[in-house]
């Protein structure tokens, strides 16, 4: 599996089982698992879908508002709000895989 995942998708397919089996099947040992294309007020539920299986390091979550983005389509007059990213590890014991009830059921979801 990966060592690294990085995810910028909105939330909508982030939390959708298929995608949630998706991701953390190929993700290895210990793996990073780094998600962003989501707002602020979407985060518990995108760390809600993925909490069974990853442990959230709140220390690397960030916002960014494309007003603070030199050469962003809001400097054409486009309101793009602001954006977050949550960064997480693979907890412990977790090596990626579910049982296959689990992984069948998920990906039809």
């Amino acid at each position: 599996g990966a060592n690294i995942c990085i995810a910028n998708i909105l939330v909508g397919q982030l939390v959708r089982p298929s995608m949630v089996s998706a991701i953390i099947t190929n993700m290895a040992p210990k793996s990073y698992l780094c998600l962003s294309g989501i707002r602020p007020h979407e985060v518990d539920a995108l760390k809600d879908a993925y909490g069974e299986y990853i442990e959230w390091m709140d220390e690397y979550y960030d916002e960014l508002s494309a007003c603070n983005t030199d050469g962003s389509i809001e400097s054409y007059g486009f309101d793009v709000g602001t954006w977050s990213r949550v960064v997480g590890r693979l907890k412990e014991g977790n090596d990626g895989r579910m049982d296959i009830e689990s992984l069948s059921e998920l990906a039809v979801s």
